[in-house]
């Protein structure tokens, strides 16, 4: 099979990584191509990258159609935003990815918020706000704390948690009036704050079957302790003993929050297809699940330490779920192993501020042979020869083992020797003293095994 990954990021590096590992029904290694990819994929992996910008549908179907791609994977949501999936499906190419509409489950909080409330799926309750004077008067209707969201795609950093009145008018204020987000904030939503453990469930669906992926536990927090601005995510890890642990968690927002949103999607007329990533939030006591967010792709770096983790193939579930065939798909063909992860992300010192430089630094990079585990790179180049890093997230240290310790280990052991002059990565993800923060890992009830989910045909307009 000849597979376009759509992005550059390490999110990105790592899908490709994995399908380039699966061979197809006769043997034969798929071909991936990477669009447009970084020169870090290539670096590390030996990748193919072509410089195809994704935002322009009519240069990327034409580079599509001639290299006769079989399949398209969308990594990030600013394609998705554009309506890219549906210029392609509209040419006949089949995409792994949700609808420019589908996709409003991401790009607009307030959608999002509207079509939970219209199908009782539980989240908590929130005042969409159109103007700064309607936002003003939300924070009034409503207790301290307040969570304040940028109804637009911000990159991870349009979540805003304010504990005084003083605070949440000038965050009001930098989005609404200063357009700090630009168009992204220009309307929010404002939400109750909800106490309890944060969980990424990832799901794969086709519109009617739905194969839950597995659970993710990640590190929004700039700092150690999770102190510092909101970022798009500086860790996260996964393992199979926490997700045995919590399988009662999983059924649950199977069944309370993913099937009634994707039957909801389908009723709505915008059926939804390719991977569901809920951001939820787990009450300690009764294990009641809400969803605070919902994103249309992949996380990142949720996808870094899930992809190690992956068996079976790949490759034929995306193209199955594309095909609207996903109910083939068995436990064999997709199923997360019995191991460890953890994922350390490594950043420029500004991140996520916008450096005052844009000078480029040599990174030193420990020798392949020299660490168990897996480097995947989001903003990297090769310069003169040599490896340089960029600015933001550049690169995601992943540690693969038998325990979440080991795990750990494996990936600082890989962090600590990348260096380069504005590195910076935070120290405590997946530590053990932290865990019981990220989530509590017993369950109140016997589990109960999930392996997949229909939405019945008849509740599917």
């Amino acid at each position: 099979m000849r597979i376009a990954i759509l992005g550059q990021g390490a999110r990105e590096h790592a899908i490709a990584w994995r399908l380039s590992q699966e061979k197809d029904q006769q043997g034969a290694p798929h071909e991936i191509f990477c669009l447009p990819g970084n020169d870090g994929m290539t670096y590390q992996h030996a990748l193919a990258c072509h410089p195809i910008a994704i935002d322009d549908s009519h240069a990327l179907c034409q580079w599509i159609k001639t290299h006769a791609i079989d399949l398209v994977v969308i990594g990030p949501e600013a394609p998705l935003a554009c309506g890219i999936s549906d210029a392609l499906r509209e040419r006949g190419v089949s995409v792994f990815a949700p609808s420019q509409a589908a996709a409003r489950l991401e790009t607009s909080k307030i959608w999002m918020k509207q079509l939970c409330a219209q199908y009782n799926i539980p989240t908590a309750r929130a005042h969409r706000c159109l103007s700064h004077k309607e936002a003003c008067h939300a924070l009034e209707t409503m207790p301290s704390p307040w969570v304040i969201k940028a109804d637009g795609l911000a990159s991870g950093k349009g979540v805003f948690i304010c504990h005084d009145k003083q605070e949440a008018r000038h965050t009001l204020h930098r989005l609404m009036k200063e357009r700090a987000l630009g168009k992204a904030g220009q309307h929010v939503v404002i939400e109750e704050f909800l106490e309890g453990d944060e969980v990424s469930l990832f799901v794969m669906t086709d519109g009617q079957t739905i194969k839950p992926l597995g659970m993710c536990f990640d590190y929004k927090r700039r700092e150690d302790g999770d102190k510092g601005p909101q970022t798009g995510g500086m860790g996260a890890f996964c393992s199979y003993t926490i997700d045995t642990q919590n399988q009662e968690i999983q059924t649950r927002a199977i069944n309370d929050i993913i099937t009634p949103t994707i039957r909801a999607m389908a009723q709505q007329g915008c059926p939804y297809s390719g991977v569901l990533y809920g951001g939820l939030i787990v009450h300690r006591e009764t294990k009641a699940c809400h969803v605070l967010e919902f994103n249309a792709r992949f996380g990142d770096p949720e996808c870094q330490v899930l992809m190690p983790r992956l068996q079976g193939q790949l490759a034929h579930a995306m193209h199955a779920c594309a095909h609207h065939n996903l109910h083939h798909i068995t436990e064999q063909d997709l199923s997360l192993d019995h191991s460890a992860t953890v994922g350390v992300v490594l950043v420029d010192k500004d991140y996520p501020s916008p450096s005052p430089s844009s000078q480029r630094h040599p990174i030193t990079m420990p020798s392949r042979a020299s660490h168990e585990g897996v480097l995947f790179h989001a903003n990297t180049r090769i310069e003169h020869e040599t490896l340089v890093a960029g600015t933001g997230r550049v690169l995601t240290a992943v540690g693969h083992a038998d325990t979440l310790e080991q795990a750990r280990e494996k990936a600082y052991a890989i962090a600590k020797h990348i260096q380069w002059q504005q590195c910076s990565y935070r120290t405590d993800i997946a530590q053990q003293t932290r865990l019981n923060n990220k989530i509590d890992v017993t369950p109140s009830h016997a589990p109960t095994n999930v392996a997949s989910t229909n939405v019945a045909p008849a509740n599917v307009a």
